[in-house]
């Protein structure tokens, strides 16, 4: 074994040891599998069946109170209880097909409805949502609620595009930075008492943290995508994701999606961790480096949504691509009017700021911080 991979080893061993790392791992796997747990729940109780049993309700009653009066029930409303109730009785046997077709009925019906009342946000949501359901009834796929997949690759896209910027990454944060600060004592750099270069320990330094985060990383997203898949199965590689945009309707499936998220999000991960490395050599003190690491990332994710007079310049920002999933299905480039968030151009600034930090990085000693041991 030669020295690069026994000081890879023993990083490896000093950071995963250690209560920083252990803590915040188990913490995020019992929080990957709440989150299922609470998803499934939900998904439950907003079903397509679930939300006809109540309108079924109420129809059920609106036809008595016409049988009473010895009146006709009206056309449209036998039809749209006929449709609910197809809905719940094909929905219950698994027979999304004709469930999806059915609902398919009952969305055209309220989208002419919310028209004629003004209320276009709905009739969109809706335009949108028979976009999915015509995969379904295609295919014979089970119709996940938004927002609340239930199956492998859609529990997985809501789960990264929820909890990444503010959950994930965080914890990753917390888990690698005592490897970086840990080779300063009192401000003493106590690599420089190693007979080996600093851009050497450095760099192995780096290479461990980028290679655990990412372990730790993939690993949350296998536990996300398994626990969804052994209980409701895989999915659809092909299920439909609609892309935002204005008039033109278009859709990604979520396996390519998910594809491009997975790759952005690991590059995220690739900066931050060359961040810290290079905001532990400027500061040598831990908690200052915890501060402004998780404060620069958190301030560069929500930008987007919070700070609208930096719209012209996120396309710059790597931290505005670690809301990758929403950079993918174009929901950043929508709503900011920025056509430049995308896919191609986040992997191009991200793999610049990664060439740029791990330079600066492996120089900052020898260059910029006068070779000495204080």
């Amino acid at each position: 074994m030669n020295a690069w991979h026994k000081f890879l080893l023993f990083n490896a061993k000093s950071v995963t040891f250690r209560k920083s790392f252990i803590v915040p791992l188990v913490i995020l796997v019992v929080g990957t599998v709440g989150i299922f747990i609470a998803t499934d729940h939900a998904s439950n109780k907003l079903s397509m069946a679930s939300i006809v049993a109540s309108d079924i309700t109420n129809n059920q009653t609106q036809k008595q109170k016409f049988i009473n009066r010895q009146e006709k029930v009206p056309v449209a409303l036998r039809k749209r209880l006929n449709a609910e109730l197809e809905i719940v009785k094909n929905y219950n046997h698994g027979n999304w097909s004709k469930a999806a077709k059915n609902k398919i009925i009952i969305n055209n019906e309220d989208i002419k409805t919310s028209r004629l009342s003004g209320d276009q946000d709905s009739a969109k949501a809706m335009q949108l949502e028979n976009i999915t359901l015509a995969y379904s009834v295609k295919h014979n796929a089970f119709p996940n609620t938004q927002d609340l997949g239930v199956q492998g690759f859609n529990f997985l896209g809501d789960f990264l595009n929820i909890y990444f910027p503010e959950i994930i990454l965080l914890f990753l944060i917390f888990m690698f930075s005592p490897l970086f600060i840990e080779k300063y004592q009192g401000q003493r750099n106590m690599d420089k008492l190693i007979p080996r270069s600093l851009a050497f320990l450095d760099g192995n330094r780096l290479t461990t943290a980028i290679i655990g985060a990412a372990f730790a990383y993939l690993m949350i997203v296998i536990l996300a995508f398994g626990i969804a898949a052994l209980t409701h199965g895989i999915g659809e590689f092909n299920y439909p994701v609609v892309l935002e945009a204005d008039k033109i309707v278009d859709t990604v499936s979520i396996g390519v999606l998910l594809i491009k998220v997975i790759v952005l999000q690991l590059l995220s991960i690739v900066v931050t961790m060359a961040l810290i490395q290079l905001l532990a050599n400027v500061t040598r003190n831990q908690n200052l480096t915890l501060l402004i690491v998780a404060g620069l990332s958190l301030l560069q994710a929500v930008a987007p949504s919070n700070f609208s007079f930096m719209n012209g310049i996120l396309q710059f920002l790597p931290g505005t691509y670690f809301n990758s999933y929403q950079i993918v299905n174009q929901q950043l480039s929508y709503t900011t009017d920025n056509a430049q968030l995308t896919f191609g151009f986040g992997l191009s600034v991200l793999l610049l700021y990664i060439i740029i930090l791990i330079l600066f990085n492996l120089g900052y000693e020898r260059i910029i911080r006068p070779r000495n041991i204080a």
